[in-house]
Order: C-alpha cells, then sequence, then structure tokens
C-alpha cells in the first residue's frame, strides 16, 4: 500500500487564519468605500439641488399669487441642518430695490441630508455658523448672507465653502459656491 499524503493540522489552521484575515481586511475596506460613496453622493446631490434652485429662478416659475420667487437653501451648523427656502421678490419698494423679502420666507426640509451632517460654512476662509444662499429673478443671480441680510456679493466676496460629512465621521466632502460667476461644484481636498 502507498502512503498518502495530508496537510497537517497546523497547516490548515495557518490557511484558515489567512483567509479569515484577508476576509475581514476585504469587509472593512468595503465598508469604508461605502461610507465615502454615500458621502459623495449626498455632496452631489446637494450641488445638484443648488443648481435646480437656480434653475427654478432662471425658468420664472412663480407663486401662487403669481409673483416671482427668489430659491435656494439654509445652511447652519450649531443646530446642523439645511432648509429650502423660497421668498418673495421684490423688484422696488419704497426703501430698496431689487431684493429677496427673506422676513417673509417659507422653510422647508431638506430630507435629502439623510445621515450626513453640516460640518462647515467658510466663506472666504472666515468661519459662519449660517448661510442663507438664494438666487433671485430674472437671471437667477446670487445673494447670499444671513437670514436677516442676504446681499449680493460684493467685489470683495469670493466663494462659500461647504463640508458636508458622515456621522460617523471620516474626511468631509466639500462643495464651492463661487460669489463672482454663480458657479457651483464639488471641490476635492
Amino acid at each position: 500500500m502507498a502512503k498518502r499524503q495530508a496537510f497537517t493540522l497546523i497547516e490548515l489552521l495557518v490557511v484558515i487564519t489567512i483567509i479569515a484575515i484577508l476576509a475581514f481586511v476585504a469587509i472593512s475596506s468595503y465598508g469604508v468605500a461605502g461610507q465615502r460613496a454615500r458621502l459623495d453622493v449626498g455632496v452631489d446631490t446637494l450641488v445638484t439641488v443648488l443648481r435646480q434652485q437656480q434653475g427654478l429662478v432662471k425658468s420664472g416659475k412663480v407663486g401662487t399669487e403669481n409673483e416671482l420667487r427668489c430659491y435656494g437653501l439654509v445652511f447652519e451648523t450649531e443646530d446642523p441642518y439645511v432648509q429650502y427656502v423660497d421668498a418673495e421678490y421684490v423688484s422696488v419698494d419704497q426703501n430698496r430695490a431689487d431684493y429677496c423679502k427673506v422676513s417673509d420666507a417659507e422653510f422647508r426640509d431638506y430630507p435629502e441630508l439623510g445621515n450626513l451632517l453640516l460640518l462647515e460654512i467658510d466663506k472666504d476662509g472666515k468661519s459662519a455658523s449660517e448661510m442663507v444662499v438664494m438666487f433671485k429673478p430674472p437671471f437667477g443671480n446670487l445673494v447670499f448672507g444671513r437670514l436677516n441680510d442676504v446681499n449680493a456679493p460684493s467685489s470683495q466676496d469670493r466663494e462659500i465653502k461647504i463640508g458636508i460629512g458622515l456621522e460617523s465621521g471620516g474626511d468631509p466632502g466639500y462643495l464651492m459656491i463661487n460669489l463672482a460667476s454663480g458657479l457651483i461644484e464639488r471641490i476635492y481636498e
């Protein structure tokens, strides 16, 4: 009779341990990739929603009383939230001309943020806790500021950078709004 070749118990345990370690590494890196993908989708969705708000203004969408409206988003970092804002556009009144009447604005929740958090708002290198970004008729010109003070950008204003992150932590994703051109884009850091 010929002698049969077989693996020893030690050899089998070493192979099983190596397979388990490789499986653990693969599964954990898949989880990180999935979280990063959710963050990427969240930032891209926010960019798309801002562009959509600008598009509503450019399309001439009017309110229930056939008045022109300003559309945009409100960002708040202290109690992190994002909301849609819809305000009356005033072409001329006794004190001002060409502005969005934010004092009487309508606000709606922004459910698309899901399990993402608004982490930071940065305007020209300075941190802000609140930012309103709106577009006014008829050309979708950008106006921004705090809820009680929304204005068109001045020549010194350059950009607003907004950071979005996962509840579980990790590196944030960013979107940038160029205040001179009105360009809204995702940026990679």
